[in-house]
């Protein structure tokens, strides 16, 4: 690292607050896990497939796609 002259920043899973864009995504999926999740907690696992399907169907504004259609090699 110091021949690259980067620095290292750990985290763990306990404490995932490494560069504040992790902080971003827990967030993020965890609002988005809550909406999917209001009557049935106990099922939260079946929702993840959806979850993840309506996350990467987003559309950035940066890249001008989405994810999955990048992913895929579909054209915007």
């Amino acid at each position: 690292f110091n021949k690259l002259e980067t620095t290292l920043s750990m985290s763990s899973t306990d404490h995932p607050q490494s560069d504040g864009v992790i902080e971003w995504y827990i967030k993020l999926f965890e609002n988005m896990l809550r909406a999917y999740v209001t009557m049935k907690t106990t099922q939260w696992e079946c929702y993840l497939p959806n979850l993840e399907f309506a996350y990467n169907i987003s559309k950035y504004t940066s890249i001008g796609s989405c994810t999955f259609m990048l992913m895929y090699g579909f054209q915007p």
